[in-house]
């Protein structure tokens, strides 16, 4: 096994995410298969029970694993799916080593950060590192030959320092033929004068942890001139072929191009004597393709309306917004994104915009804000996606709305039936606990996580998003769903082994007098609704799981395509 190590130094936030995916697309074009690991030095277990707001989004693999949101440009880049032990977390090691202790694995000796956290890190690597990988949309696996490891943070960290020093071991250990280091740095600027010193502290700091890199990934806001690079290369000691200068882009699927162009996957085959592969013709003229739609300049505008609880934090809905500007691109079209916070609704128009989103999110906060958006929404009939809250908002919002049941809610808000609503009335909870008799003690790793299959109504609007597949398998997050004993209230019928069609539908007056009212036209496994739409609609869908944890921008999601048709009236 080959190894590819990105750390960063400067500071953080500067793209080494989207720098070891990168390089990972560049490595898949020349012929070769690659996996990925994230280290974050974190205590927490997994991202689960984080704020969007203090860590981005919580990404969920297939496994339901809750992992740190650069899996997620791992998997969109490398179009894989990977697994919860590609995510190493502090916490993760310490609990291993402390429940070895506890059994007695160590017995008889003094447990240590060095050897036993430091060893613990290593063979997590390269027990990950050999874990077959399935490729997205397949059942089909592979073996990787090269691991891109990026470590979390910024080198001088207090808590990397155990990972460093696990790394240099690991380094050591595999022999440097096998082990390549990629610094990716930062050159800011003050007062319009590029400044070289942070990054060259920063790169003499990873050299005195033994880690010195063999290629130089230099980031900055605007692209600076050739000087900057020679005299980089003098005062840090690396031949200036090492050293690519990576300025920000109109898009970040263009940087696998500008790294291929500056011979990057080259530096890695012959430092790691690497066999020379054919190129992937085929895969390389797919990523050039989509990354000249992302670049083009001459599409028509689509205003997307995404309203949500941790809009203060881009990184919140990542995988979202991706998700849109990969649908958008592939009609050609651009999405012009406004995020609205959920409890800011004086100045809400719906109207000036041609699609809305509802996302997920957890809390009380702002729901009854986003129900009144929703309204405004539906009665102006603006193309909308709920996802998961969305949809139970969605939901409630129809009760409420359409049905007469003013005072439908989520047992998320009221626990108890017989608390006050916001009318004055008695709860009536649409939305309940999925395990509502279970201990809920603990919070992390306790909700429905990972994939789980859908089952299509024929002729529903969702069964032709999905080009007429009876059945799909989607990722879930969520510990609310649609009530059972509700279900039931409103006569559904399904047949459990999924043969014949079925019907499952809100009735009001007008229904009964030909129109089609709100359905839920996707349940899972037990029957339950995890799809509801509108057919009578312009569009109108909302869906219980994560749509945008399976999108890849080669291959764009499509009920995000579906949804941005609407827009053009397609």
């Amino acid at each position: 096994m080959k190894y590819v190590l990105v750390v960063g130094s400067v500071m953080s936030g500067i793209g080494k995410g989207t720098v070891a995916s990168s390089i990972g697309v560049v490595l898949k074009k020349s012929g070769y298969k690659v996996t990925a690991i994230k280290i974050d030095p974190y205590l927490n277990i997994d991202s689960g029970t984080m704020s969007p707001l203090e860590h981005g989004e919580c990404y969920v693999l297939e496994d339901g694993g809750e992992t740190d949101l650069d899996l997620g440009n791992y998997e969109r880049f490398l179009h894989v799916n990977l697994t919860r032990n590609h995510n190493i977390t502090t916490g993760k090691i310490y609990q291993l080593v402390l429940q070895r202790e506890r059994h007695g694995d160590y017995l008889g000796k003094t447990v240590q950060i060095v050897p036993h956290i430091t060893n613990e890190i290593q063979n997590w690597i390269e027990r990950t590192a050999c874990v077959p990988i399935q490729e997205s949309g397949t059942t089909g696996t592979y073996e990787a030959e090269i691991c891109l490891i990026e470590l979390g943070g910024t080198v001088g960290d207090l808590e990397s320092a155990q990972y460093t020093e696990a790394l240099r071991q690991f380094r050591r250990r595999c022999g440097r033929d096998n082990f390549f280091v990629v610094n990716v740095c930062y050159l800011p600027q003050l007062r319009g004068e590029v400044k070289t010193k942070p990054a060259q502290n920063g790169l003499a700091r990873l050299r005195e942890y033994g880690l010195d890199p063999n290629l130089l990934v230099v980031r900055s806001q605007n692209k600076v001139n050739r000087d900057v690079q020679t005299k980089l290369s003098h005062v840090c000691n690396m031949p200036i072929d090492r050293i690519i200068m990576n300025e920000d882009l109109g898009s970040i699927y263009m940087i696998p191009p500008l790294f291929s162009g500056l011979g990057l996957e080259q530096a890695i085959i012959t430092d790691l004597n690497l066999p020379e592969r054919a190129v992937d013709e085929h895969f390389w003229q797919e990523w050039n393709r989509v990354a000249s739609q992302h670049m083009a300049t001459d599409r028509k505008e689509v205003r997307i309306a995404i309203i949500g609880k941790y809009t203060g934090l881009s990184d919140s809905y990542l995988s979202l917004t991706h998700a849109v500007k990969d649908a958008a691109c592939a009609l050609n079209v651009e999405p012009r994104i406004c995020f609205i916070e959920a409890g800011e609704t004086s100045d809400f128009d719906s109207s000036r915009f041609d699609l809305a989103l509802i996302p997920g999110g957890f809390g009380t906060r702002g729901t009854e804000e986003m129900i009144n958006m929703i309204q405004q929404l539906r009665e102006r009939d603006v193309p909308t996606l709920g996802i998961c809250l969305g949809f139970q908002l969605m939901v409630i919002e129809w009760c409420r709305n359409v049905m007469g049941i003013s005072n439908a809610i989520s047992e998320e808000v009221s626990r108890e039936s017989k608390k006050v609503s916001h009318d004055g009335g008695a709860h009536e909870p649409v939305i309940c606990h999925l395990s509502h008799d279970a201990p809920q003690e603990l919070m992390g790793g306790t909700m429905k996580l990972g994939a789980h299959p859908i089952y299509l109504r024929p002729d529903s609007r969702v069964n032709a998003a999905y080009h007429n597949l009876t059945s799909v398998s989607e990722r879930f997050r969520h510990r609310y769903g649609l009530s059972d004993v509700w279900l039931k209230r409103i006569e559904t019928e399904f047949e459990t082994e999924f043969e014949t069609e079925f019907e499952t539908e809100f009735e009001t007056e007008s229904d009964r007098s030909g129109g089609s009212g709100m359905i839920f036209s996707g349940l899972n496994e037990s029957g339950q609704g995890q799809v509801c739409e509108v057919p009578d609609m312009r569009w109108y869908m909302g869906v219980q799981y994560h749509p945008e944890y399976k999108t890849r921008p080669l291959q764009p999601h499509p009920l995000f395509l579906d949804w941005i048709r609407a827009a053009k009236n397609e």
